[in-house]
């Protein structure tokens, strides 16, 4: 160790600066540094000299090394060869990438880093130094110094290894297509001038003179994929291959002996000694270096670790073209350091000017004809007025060069012509970041933006000031303009119309504020006595769902925390009027856009408050609060309780009946279920439940809203939803008549004043009012105009007075024009750390938890200080609904720009690490986060997890019956699938998307959509075709069953049996279970087609197969089938085994649906077969169940058919009250065929309680609805009891008529039983009419069909009617045989009725 040092500490100067105050005193009282304090800060300076020496040419580094000057300005002659290249069709490329938006212009700096890359290897193999690179060019110096006269030679063999580099770039695939790169070369030998100018703030490398200019003239004549070389460089290469071009330029076809490769120099070492002095001249070479970098760098661009570096964001850029300082060099041959002073009298003047306006001069480069530099502003930190502080900037370089040109003539001592300028500025959105390789960077812009501004500075005439459209736009009113005319500009499509800058017009400002007054609601005063009236009728009682529409920025949720805390003070006053509000519930929830595909997510937060449930608990305490809370609020649906799992996320197991229950049934039982326990909870107190943007709401959340916003009338509930008119319109909601739509429009002017006057305190200075009209009317855009103003103090308040003023005048003050752009000034503002955690929390959405932020935020310790800064700035807050720590962002804009700020590759990598926290955060609860990973990794373009949670997400959105959702996540996991072609096997990757596609096409039949599902069907059709002879796959027949499906779903039954035979005729031993499926299938249609023969076959084909594979619910569904065909043939005995069979397969599978199906099914055959106390029990148990399961439609076709037997028992009450309550259930349902059915059941009871005339109305309704519907089964039955009807008021002819109808369709149908009864009701109408022999006739036939069937309960009817037949013929004892037999019959069913009328015929 050295010895303690006492004296001065001036020796250290340089190192002071890069120690800390605890450091600074320790070498103050030592004279030293610990050991390893002294290490650590050797390989930081180490570090950081390598970070600079990456951004600056070999030549001034090695030269600031030897001699570190900071802020040195030189001036010399470089002998050697310069390269000049530029890229052709790299403005087309970024022209159609740019469509793409800022991912396109990420891809675009992708391949500008590849190319860099590959470039540079060449440059850097023949000791070439990389001087400027300017996104679609770059400038190389091959030094005489370092190559001796091998210069020229080095330069065109790396222009030739360049070309031939290029070859990888011919056929580039991006998102916007494929295109071709290729590179134009200028090639020249001479003496260049190389001057070192600006001032200790920034300095610049600029190469220029004449030398230069022919180099870019040189680089002009070649043609993409040439080198042309001048003929100073053709003089000095030995035996070159070349081809004239034009007079001094010829172009380089190949050389016969080219420059051997060498190694790379090494990088600046990271280790070596770390005494004070070693430390000092470290500081002192990390301080030569830094002026080289670009103004105000953030530090991140200089980590070598960080990989692709960049961000998207609005820049405007300037070019000016400053020309001829060529003539200067003429006569200053022997005085290099008195040129670059010259050229410095324009430069310093520039950049300070640019550096007044805070830009940064980002190079000076070559041009054809003098030189060109480029400023920006925007990049690398915005400001929110950067295209008017451009303009401004421009019209100050004029000054300057006037200023410049008079310092020039008095350097000379002579008369010379001034160096003249002309500019061109373009606004738009670029690639702003690092590119390069691993050991030369360079801060750059790309993009179609940056090209425009070059073009328009090139079109200009000298002294002109040349704006494209959109800067136009930006500064509008504040400049005068001078339009010009169109322009066609080379690499541009387009016509550009630019204006030219004439001065500077009279303009206004605008204003906002760092920490604000609280402001109170302004101009909404009509919007809140609206809101107001309505929450507070709705409280009392009268329901009501109130909308709140406006775009972001409105005042939606200001409006709606208004009227909350309005309402709560008015719940606390009790002033005994009518206008008082009870004291009442706050539910609150809001919608996260990364939620919208995750079913309940919504809901969950004011449903989980509605329970009262506390989160912190563990979760098997949560759930057992949930099913004691549920009980106790809603204990007649407490038995769907287990569905809740879905929509809360909970570990609710299912009970029999909830596992029983088919997907549409849970999302019906769960939706009811949801809106029972939100009406529940304002039997207990009103409920206000607000839920704010609605536009980001999962499908089955709206589905939940939708069914409350109907059921508030008159209920103690008012449903508060905020969401911006982007929402589907109309939302639900809105056409309903509870409902309050409030759309919150702009403030008008004397609001916005009044807004800025309560955000300030205080009056506002007038001269700041004009500033308003930008706003537009948008509350949070004053707000944040308020808040710029004030912190960067161009508004202040007087201490003495305490009024507020302007600092600057006016014309002086701008501010954007947006308020996004507001909002990325603001967040340029924050220091890296802060600017670090904006952009993971923005990944993560605009609420974040923190233990996911801590798993993500790479500087965790500070982390809490972080928060802290970002609470007080107000751009975060705390979040008080969430159960765990979590966070939100103040204005879902701020997560927005934040966002969409961040560089794709970055985002990408963020989104990944967020994904991966989640699962490793998530892991026992992983199921709940499907959705929200399958967005985070599809974010990540991480394609495998990607594709796996969408699938999972969308598989678990189809349990949940949340089907839009599902189709939403199946489809962008078909156009994932794709992307793993390289990844996947061919076979396993065609399986994936075949399943994918099967799951689309089910999903689309589910919802009726039947093209779309034949679409998807057909695609996994042709995914599953056989290769060669090789049989075929069970998908491949199931899709043949699916397609024949929807063939029967649209009613074309000949083309779903096509369908389904031509896949039935390849099927094979090996697929046993989907081939007992298609008979099933074709069994049905055949049965729905009247074709029983064939329907009994397949059906039973398809029993055996199903028996074979032990697959139950086939089983059952095709016993079913038989039970029903056997029925209605008549095989009453084979029916009912069938049927039976049936009910016990679905009970042992815990089917309740079908078993309820299976159940109406058996007691019709009862009923027809007389057993109607068997029938009686069968449909009270399958009503049981409907009722149990929640099933409305399955109750309503109990109902109906438990009121066929009850008229029947002369139940006449019972049996009418049961049709009206099926006929109520079947139009909720929208059932036509349910309403035709119970309308003419009803119409029986009033034709046997003596109503004919009202009977036949119903029949007349019902047999127009069944004949439209196609429904021909049911037609025989409504047929004959219209007949009956016209014949009790006397219309015999209308009697036979409907009869005769009802006998022909019943046998073209084989429907045996409906013709035995026909032919009675005919025999009825000849007894009525006295054709006797005709009447015994018909019921002879009747009689004899009937006893066949053994259907005891008709064959009664047959035998009352004969008995009447015979006392009209006055056979006395045929009656008494016959009258005896049916009153057998009647008491042996329990038919009173009929045993009554039967009973009351003559003894």
């Amino acid at each position: 160790m050295e010895a303690v040092m006492t004296g001065s500490l001036t020796a250290w100067r340089d190192l002071i600066a890069q120690l800390d105050d605890q450091q600074i005193a320790e070498l103050t009282t030592t004279g030293d540094l610990a050991a390893p304090v002294r290490t650590r800060l050797g390989r930081d300076l180490r570090t950081r000299l390598a970070a600079h020496a990456a951004y600056i040419p070999a030549r001034i580094v090695q030269s600031q090394l030897a001699d570190p000057q900071p802020g040195r300005t030189t001036g010399a002659f470089w002998e050697g060869s310069l390269l000049f290249a530029d890229l052709s069709g790299f403005t087309a490329l970024s022209e159609r990438l740019s469509v793409l938006g800022r991912q396109g212009a990420e891809e675009v700096s992708a391949v500008v880093n590849r190319l860099f890359a590959a470039l540079l290897h060449e440059v850097q193999a023949r000791s070439g130094a990389l001087l400027k690179f300017g996104g679609d060019a770059l400038t190389v110096f091959f030094d005489a110094a370092t190559l001796g006269d091998q210069h020229a030679t080095a330069a065109c063999t790396a222009a030739l290894a360049m070309q031939t580099r290029m070859a990888e770039f011919a056929n580039l695939e991006t998102r916007a297509g494929t295109f071709t790169l290729r590179l134009r070369v200028g090639v020249h030998a001479g003496r260049v001038f190389a001057a070192e100018v600006g001032d200790q703030s920034h300095i610049e490398l600029v190469v220029t003179g004449p030398e230069v200019n022919r180099v870019a003239l040189a680089q002009e004549i070649a043609a993409p994929g040439e080198v042309v070389i001048t003929g100073q460089t053709a003089q000095l290469l030995e035996q070159p291959q070349l081809e004239v071009r034009r007079d001094g330029f010829y172009r380089l076809l190949g050389l016969a002996v080219a420059q051997a490769t060498i190694a790379p120099p090494p990088p600046l070492p990271l280790d070596g000694p770390d005494d004070l002095a070693t430390l000092n001249r470290l500081a002192r070479q990390l301080a030569a270096l830094q002026p080289y970098l670009v103004h105000r760098l953030p530090r991140r661009f200089l980590d070598p670790a960080a990989g692709e570096l960049g961000e998207f964001r609005p820049v405007t850029v300037l070019f000016a073209n400053v020309h001829d300082f060529s003539r200067y060099l003429a006569v200053l041959d022997s005085d290099p350091n008195l040129a670059a002073t010259i050229f410095n009298a324009y430069y310093r003047r520039a950049q300070a000017v640019v550096h007044r306006y805070d830009g940064i001069i980002n190079k000076v480069d070559m041009y054809t004809h003098g030189d060109k530099l480029m400023a920006l502003f925007g990049a690398p930190t915005a400001h929110e007025d950067d295209p008017t502080r451009a303009v401004r900037c421009a019209l100050e370089l004029h000054e300057a060069l006037h200023d410049a040109n008079a310092e020039i003539a008095a350097l000379l001592d002579a008369a010379v012509p001034p160096l003249t300028q002309k500019i061109g500025i373009n606004t738009g959105t670029v690639f702003a970041g690092r590119v390069g390789g691993a050991t030369r960077y360079e801060y750059t812009v790309m993009g179609p933006a940056v090209n425009l501004a070059a073009r328009l500075m090139a079109a200009a005439p000298d002294e002109a000031i040349y704006l494209s459209p959109s800067t136009q736009t930006a500064v509008e009113g504040q400049f005068v303009l001078e339009p010009g005319a169109p322009l066609h500009l080379k690499g541009l499509s387009a016509a550009v119309t630019p204006a030219k800058v004439v001065q500077i017009a009279t303009v206004a400002t605008r204003h906002s504020p760092e920490h604000l007054a609280i402001a109170p609601l302004i101009g909404r005063d009509t919007e809140l006595a609206q809101v107001m009236a309505a929450a507070r009728a709705a409280l009392q009682g009268q329901g009501a769902t109130i909308a709140i529409v406006g775009e972001a920025g409105a005042g939606k949720s200001r409006l709606a925390e208004e009227v909350i805390q309005r309402l709560v003070i008015a719940s606390t006053e009790h002033n005994h009027v009518t206008e008082d509000v009870p004291s009442f519930t706050i539910l609150f929830g809001d919608c996260q856009s990364y939620e919208q595909r995750t079913a309940y997510a919504a809901i969950r937060a004011p449903l989980m408050n509605a329970l009262g449930l506390d989160l912190r608990a563990a979760p098997a305490q949560v759930a057992a609060d949930t099913v004691a809370r549920v009980e106790r609020l809603v204990p007649d649906a407490s038995r769907f309780t287990p569905l809740l799992a879905d929509a809360l996320g909970l570990p609710l197991a299912d009970t029999p009946l909830t596992a029983g229950l088919s997907p549409q049934q849970r999302h019906d039982r769960l939706q009811e279920l949801i809106v029972e326990i939100f009406l529940a909870a304002t039997t207990r107190e009103p409920v206000l439940l607000v839920l704010e943007d609605c536009h980001w709401a999962d499908s089955p959340s709206l589905e939940v809203l939708e069914r409350l916003s109907k059921a508030v009338a008159r209920r103690a509930l008012a449903l508060l939803l905020t969401y911006r008119p982007e929402m589907a319109s109309p939302a639900p909601w809105e056409t309903l008549p509870n409902t309050v739509r409030i759309e919150l429009g702009e403030l008008p002017p004397s609001d916005s004043q009044a807004l800025l006057a309560a955000l300030l305190g205080g009056s506002p200075p007038n001269d700041i009012l004009p500033l308003l009209d930008r706003t537009q009317g948008n509350p949070f855009f004053i707000e944040e105009l308020v808040r710029a103003l004030v912190r960067d103090r161009l508004l202040v308040r007087s201490e003495a007075s305490g009024a507020w003023q302007l600092t600057q005048p006016i014309e002086k003050i701008e501010l954007p024009r947006s308020i996004e752009g507001l909002l990325i000034a603001r967040l340029d503002r924050l220091d890296e750390p802060r600017q670090e955690l904006v952009q993971v929390a923005s990944v993560i959405g605009r609420r974040f938890p923190r233990p996911v932020v801590e798993g993500v935020y790479s500087n965790p310790p500070a982390l809490d200080e972080s928060i802290q800064r970002l609470i007080e700035g107000e751009l975060i807050q705390a979040d008080q609904q969430e159960r765990i720590l979590a966070y939100i962002f103040r204005h879902a804009l701020l997560r927005d720009v934040a966002y969409e700020g961040i560089l794709y590759a970055r985002r990408r990598a963020l989104h990944a690490r967020v994904a991966r926290r989640i699962e490793a955060i998530a892991a026992n609860q992983i199921e709940e986060q499907y959705a929200v990973l399958a967005w985070h990794f599809l974010q990540a373009e991480e394609w495998l997890p990607a594709l796996r949670y969408h699938v999972q997400a969308a598989e678990q959105a189809r349990r949940r019956f949340a089907n839009r959702d599902a189709l939403a996540l199946y489809t962008t996991a078909l156009n994932i699938a794709p992307r793993l072609s390289t990844v996947l096997p061919p076979a396993q990757l065609i399986d994936q998307v075949a399943a994918i596609h099967e799951a689309i096409g089910e999903l689309h039949l589910v919802l009726g959509e039947y093209d779309q599902a034949e679409h998807h069907f057909h695609e996994a059709l042709q995914l599953s075709l056989p290769v060669g002879d090789e049989p075929v796959s069970e998908r491949w027949l199931r899709m043949h069953r699916m397609l024949a499906t929807v063939e029967e779903r649209r009613s074309r039954y000949q083309a779903a049996f096509d369908r389904l035979t031509e896949g039935m005729a390849r099927t094979h031993r090996g697929i046993p279970a989907e081939t007992a499926r298609c008979y099933i299938l074709g069994a049905g249609i055949a049965y729905r087609t009247g074709d029983y023969t064939h329907a009994m076959e397949w059906a039973r084909i398809g029993y055996t197969l199903a028996a074979q594979t032990g697959n139950a619910t086939d089983q059952a569904r095709a016993l079913k089938i038989i039970g029903n065909i056997a029925g209605y043939q008549g095989d009453r005995t084979q029916a009912i085994e069938a049927l039976n069979q049936a009910r016990t397969l679905y009970e042992q599978a815990n089917m309740l649906a079908g078993l309820c199906d299976v159940l109406n099914d058996l007691g019709r055959v009862y009923t027809q077969a007389g057993r109607w106390a068997e029938t009686i029990a069968v449909f009270e148990q399958s009503m049981a169940i409907s009722e149990n399961i929640g099933d409305v439609l399955a109750t309503a076709r109990t109902a109906n058919n438990l009121a066929v037997v009850l008229v029947g028992r002369n139940q006449l009450d019972r049996a009418g009250a049961l049709y009206q309550r099926a006929s109520e259930l079947f139009a909720r349902l929208g059932s036509r065929l349910g309403v035709a059915v119970t309308s003419y059941n009803r119409g029986e009871v009033l034709l046997n309680q003596g109503r004919a005339a009202e009977a036949l109305a119903l029949f007349d309704a019902a047999i127009a609805d069944l004949e439209a519907i196609n429904a021909r089964s049911f037609l025989p039955e409504v047929l004959r009891l219209a007949a009956l009807a016209a014949l009790a008021l006397g219309d015999r002819e209308r009697a036979r008529s409907d009869a005769n109808r009802s006998l022909a369709i019943a046998e073209e149908l084989g429907q045996a039983d409906d013709s035995a009864i026909a032919n009675r009701v005919l025999g009825e109408i000849a007894l009525a009419s006295g054709d006797l022999d005709v009447a015994e006739d018909l019921f002879a036939r009747s009689s004899s069909t009937l006893a066949q069937l053994d259907n005891r309960y008709e064959l009664g009817k047959v035998r009352y009617q004969q008995a009447r037949l015979a006392l009209a013929r006055h056979d006395f004892a045929a009656a008494a045989v016959a009258r005896t037999e049916a009153i057998a019959i009647f008491t042996e069913l329990d038919a009173q009725r009929d045993l009554a009328l039967a009973a009351a015929l003559p003894a």
